[in-house]
């Protein structure tokens, strides 16, 4: 606490600095999240003046394997590690989420469950989820079909490349370019 609000109080050049080799020691963010200092973890990253720089640091305390998914998984609350990749947003959250359900040994089973919950009840978040699942267990073309019927054009691109489909995803980057 005392750390945090000396921070709010020093020169910004300075702050920066200093979270800057904070946001890169993982031991000392590991140390913290132990600790049960999540949530000046989080006052810390809103101390970074670049949105970039915030979610980045954000990111690495939720997720990587020195922050709470880290914590979570090394004391066994695996539940509740999986709980906190289902609650993130955007695709980063999506990729940690499948990397962990594959390494569980549980893709299959989760890409028939979201299939099943998207037939009955098509959301935009579990079509991406769909598509992340179904790409994790290499059906390109399904993933593709689903990928253009979301209309979601960067992530149909990055599918494309995959895909080696030069033409398609050429013609989409300049689209995205005008």
């Amino acid at each position: 606490d005392q750390f945090v609000t000396l921070l709010k109080h020093t020169d910004e050049s300075q702050r920066v600095g200093f979270l800057r080799m904070f946001a890169n020691n993982s031991s000392l963010r590991q140390a913290w999240v132990a600790a049960g200092k999540v949530s000046q973890l989080q006052e810390l990253a809103a101390l970074f003046p670049l949105a970039s720089d915030r979610t980045r640091l954000q990111r690495q305390i939720l997720y990587s394997p020195a922050g709470v998914f880290g914590h979570l998984v090394a004391s066994g609350k695996l539940a509740e590690a999986e709980q906190l990749l289902r609650d993130a947003e955007g695709d980063e959250g999506i990729n940690q989420l499948v990397a962990y359900l594959a390494v569980e040994g549980r893709i299959e089973d989760e890409a028939a469950k979201v299939q099943k919950r998207y037939d009955a009840e098509p959301s935009a978040k579990d079509a991406r989820l769909l598509v992340f699942l179904l790409r994790a267990q290499g059906d390109l073309a399904a993933t593709q079909r689903l990928a253009e019927s979301i209309a979601d054009p960067a992530l149909l691109r990055l599918l494309l490349v995959e895909r080696r489909d030069w033409s398609r995803a050429a013609a989409l980057q300049k689209e995205a370019a005008i």
